[in-house]
């Protein structure tokens, strides 16, 4: 029998940095900013829970606080009422009134399969992006490493540069 695992570890903890240089399966060998490291081991962590057979994924994002706020995509009968990984941690971070200073999503095809990141969607790069554009999202890239960009680097071309304003700073988020 497996060990009992309760799923409230895997909703907000306090921020620890990590020891060692090693950021997961299929990430060994990489000298690792401890903040990406600890997202990746929470989302991995959660997802192992969650799908213990097939595929799946999960996210975990870092407050300012330094919290991590992990979630998973709610199983639906409809494609058109799916929602992201992302999903649940954002709106827990507006929830607790925190601003989000990272994101990442990892996914894997099968149990026996390794974890790789997900780049953010660019519905999920809007629903981040509330908290500015220096928000830092891991990427989908060629290399084993962990990757991150900020949200301004992932969407140059931000359709709010039109206006010349800040929506985030105009509604109350991050400047």
């Amino acid at each position: 029998m497996s060990e009992e695992i309760d799923p409230q570890d895997f909703g907000v903890s306090d921020f620890s940095i990590t020891d060692g240089d090693e950021c997961g399966e299929g990430h060994e060998g990489h000298e690792a900013n401890p903040i990406h490291r600890d997202l990746w081991d929470a989302a991995t962590a959660l997802a192992e829970y969650r799908y213990p057979r097939g595929g799946g994924g999960a996210a975990a994002l870092r407050t300012e606080s330094g919290k991590i706020l992990t979630s998973v995509s709610p199983q639906t009968h409809h494609d058109g009422t799916h929602l992201c990984m992302e999903v649940g941690a954002i709106l827990e971070a507006h929830k607790i009134a925190e601003a989000v200073t990272h994101s990442i999503c990892v996914a894997r095809e099968t149990e026996s399969a390794p974890f790789g990141v997900l780049t953010p969607c660019g519905i999920c790069q809007e629903r981040l992006r509330w908290w500015g554009p220096e928000v830092e999202a891991a990427i989908t890239h060629e290399g084993e490493d962990l990757r991150f960009l900020p949200l301004a680097e992932l969407g140059p071309h931000w359709w709010w540069h039109r206006y010349g304003v800040n929506p985030s700073k105009e509604r109350g988020g991050a400047e």
